[in-house]
């Protein structure tokens, strides 16, 4: 009899082991299959960071090339006079001419990437050896306008309109008579302060200046 019991005992003790062990093996392949699948989306998402990041390596470099051509085409514009430099500011150029001794030449005054200004002051600066100023034109801008001599190679020009300016063209023309007799080429500077030129809300305006010249040939 109690050999039939302790038979029965070691009966269930195996059975019990069998269905711990199914137990623990059946858990432990359900937990580790969720692993497996973030081990493999972690995998994918650092894969689509690769590219991503690969992709923004692409679209930088591109910019930059076309960056760098926008510049190589700014640096190879040969007549400053009629292009703008900057499309940030507005733009006031001064033009360049060639004449021979007692030729009078009109140097025009271009406005490029015009912002809009309702009031504008530029002094012009020159060599009196070189030239000698006779007198200016308004350009197709402006209704009206003044140039005083201020002092011994410096113009002062000055305009006031009843409204904002917002036109691209060509300010005033600077007429001047040669009397170099030798082959150079003669500065004509533009000098524009930081409270020469606002609009009619009253704003300052900012500009960009781009000097020019007489070349006497």
């Amino acid at each position: 009899m109690k050999n039939k019991v302790l038979f029965i005992i070691i009966g269930v003790v195996l059975v019990l082991a069998l269905l711990i062990t199914g137990t623990v093996l059946f858990l432990n392949s359900k937990f580790s299959e969720p692993a497996s699948s973030d081990t493999g989306s972690q995998s994918s998402v650092s894969d689509t960071d690769s590219s991503q990041q690969s992709s923004d390596t692409s679209d930088t470099s591109g910019t930059d090339s076309s960056v760098g051509s926008a510049s190589q085409n700014s640096s190879d514009t040969s007549d400053v006079s009629v292009q703008a430099v900057t499309t940030k500011l507005t733009n006031l150029i001064v033009g360049n001419v060639t004449a021979a001794k007692g030729d009078k030449v009109s140097v025009p005054v271009y406005v490029r990437a015009n912002k809009g200004f309702m009031g504008i002051m530029a002094d012009f600066k020159y060599d009196t050896s070189l030239l000698k100023y006779t007198g200016f034109k308004k350009g197709d801008l402006l209704s009206d306008g003044d140039m005083q001599q201020v002092s011994n190679g410096m113009l002062r020009f000055l305009a006031v309109e009843n409204g904002n300016v917002t036109n691209d063209g060509i300010l005033l023309y600077i007429e001047f008579e040669v009397l170099s007799e030798t082959q150079q080429v003669t500065p004509i500077n533009i000098i524009v302060e930081d409270n020469y030129v606002g609009n009619q809300a009253e704003e300052l305006v900012d500009v960009y200046t781009v000097d020019g010249s007489v070349t006497v040939k």
